[in-house]
């Protein structure tokens, strides 16, 4: 159950908006737009076969939509002063972080608003606010963050992952001596996907393996440097991910390192 809307503009000044009642100045009537998104789905005709064949699937733009009302004391507040402040937190085109404060978890998802209509002349005072969120997933606000140490062989760990959409992963990894080649596999209901290097890596050098869409990267961090490894992941390499329910996860090292890695779970719906 949704208790609060918090909204955090790019100045990083925050807006609390909970649900149930007038909380300074305005109740929240309705939001729209925090079901799961529509799927695009693409397909092929097959010469003379019926139907046609899918192809890919793919996720739309979320569009969140708060319908917020204005209720002023005329002592202290006015609907104009209230409507001014909106401005603050809800200017088109600008950026907004959301917050879903509820009884059973918290996410959060980032957006630019699309429009802020109110109606001037009408005698019950409300705001429309459009957000669209490009990257439609909502975010635990906690990042879970794990650590170990690992010898020269293979390690398994495992991860249940509450999350309704895949999540990627942060690994950080501290070489204890030198190394020449690493792997993760993650392993979920008899789907495996392995990441592996091979390279020279010197003693207590941090690499960063980052396996989230769109961000996916490998570094090595060395006192007063910083340079991309991808050279040394083969091209079959996979990114592992994390999926809902029980996950292991296998880590394989030619010698010792210690190694941190981090998720924020992703959620598909409220």
């Amino acid at each position: 159950m949704l208790t609060q809307v918090v909204a955090v503009n790019n100045q990083g000044s925050s807006l609390a908006l909970p649900l149930g009642g007038v909380h300074a100045g305005y109740i929240i009537q309705s939001i729209d737009g925090l079901d799961p998104v529509k799927a695009l789905l693409s397909s092929s005709r097959q010469a003379n076969l019926p139907g046609e064949r899918f192809e890919a699937s793919a996720l739309g733009t979320r569009n969140i939509v708060l319908n917020l009302g204005i209720e002023p004391d005329y002592v202290s507040t006015s609907v104009a002063g209230l409507r001014e402040q909106l401005y603050d937190y809800f200017m088109s085109g600008e950026n907004v972080t959301l917050t879903f404060v509820g009884t059973k978890r918290s996410v959060m998802i980032s957006g630019v608003v699309e429009s802020f209509t109110t109606p001037l002349f009408s005698a019950e005072s409300s705001v429309a606010i459009s957000v669209l969120c490009f990257e439609p997933d909502f975010l635990g606000i906690d990042t879970i963050t794990n650590y170990m140490t690992y010898r020269a062989n293979s390690q398994k760990f495992e991860v249940t992952y509450e999350g309704s959409r895949p999540s990627g992963l942060i690994f950080d990894i501290e070489t204890v001596t030198p190394l020449t080649s690493f792997s993760i596999t993650s392993r979920f209901a008899g789907r495996t996907e392995t990441f592996s290097y091979e390279g020279l890596l010197q003693t207590r050098d941090r690499i960063l393996v980052n396996t989230n869409p769109g961000e996916k990267s490998i570094r090595v961090n060395r006192p007063g440097s910083s340079a991309s490894l991808l050279n040394g992941v083969p091209p079959s390499s996979d990114w592992p991910k994390l999926y809902k329910g029980d996950n292991s996860l296998l880590f394989t090292f030619s010698a010792s390192a210690k190694v941190t890695f981090t998720y924020k779970p992703r959620y598909g719906g409220l």
